[in-house]
């Protein structure tokens, strides 16, 4: 089953097609307490 996360990029204000760095593990990711429900295994901000 999938599972939506929300990662992190940094990207040049000059040349936003130039990434910067980048997070190796997602920011924020679904507990397994919110892997059910009305949208199941989504992340919200």
């Amino acid at each position: 089953m999938r599972s939506y996360t929300i990662g992190v990029l940094l990207l040049d204000l000059e040349d936003p097609t130039r990434l910067i760095a980048q997070l190796a593990e997602p920011l924020l990711s679904p507990t397994e307490a919110e892997r059910e429900g009305y949208v199941p295994n989504v992340a919200y901000s």
